[in-house]
């Protein structure tokens, strides 16, 4: 089971869902649960969860294989991002993987355009997800 934390509409989970049994898109905005719902319409193994921002409560422990998040952290207050990361790490099974881009100071985020739908599928062929 994949979670995709926060990443936009998601425009990554289209490419991920075909190739996992389920994903839980969570994000903390009602109108970006929306959008994705409508931009992921063809998947049936979906499942979207509002979330705080600050935790994921509504998980049980240790269920995840991979956690992926992308451009979201530099939106996270350190306190919260600290008590989230302590979450992701609760919900991820014991050899679970956490994907996560952080920016460098000063520098800008790459943005999820600027990769091809080649390196996702790539990215997604190492995968044992």
């Amino acid at each position: 089971m994949i979670l995709d934390y926060g990443y936009s509409i998601g425009r990554l989970t289209k490419y991920v869902a075909p190739k996992v049994s389920k994903v839980i898109y969570a994000d903390i905005s009602k109108n970006y649960l929306e959008k994705a719902r409508t931009h992921l319409k063809e998947f049936n193994n979906i499942e979207y969860l509002r979330v705080n921002g600050k935790d994921l409560h509504k998980l049980p422990s240790e269920i995840i294989d991979c956690v992926y998040s992308i451009g979201v952290f530099v939106h996270i207050n350190k306190k919260d991002a600290v008590e989230l990361f302590r979450e992701i790490n609760r919900v991820l099974k014991r050899e679970g993987l956490f994907i996560v881009d952080l920016p460098r100071p000063g520098k800008q985020w790459l943005s999820f355009e600027n990769y091809s739908e080649e390196d996702v599928k790539n990215c997604l062929e190492v995968s044992k997800y």
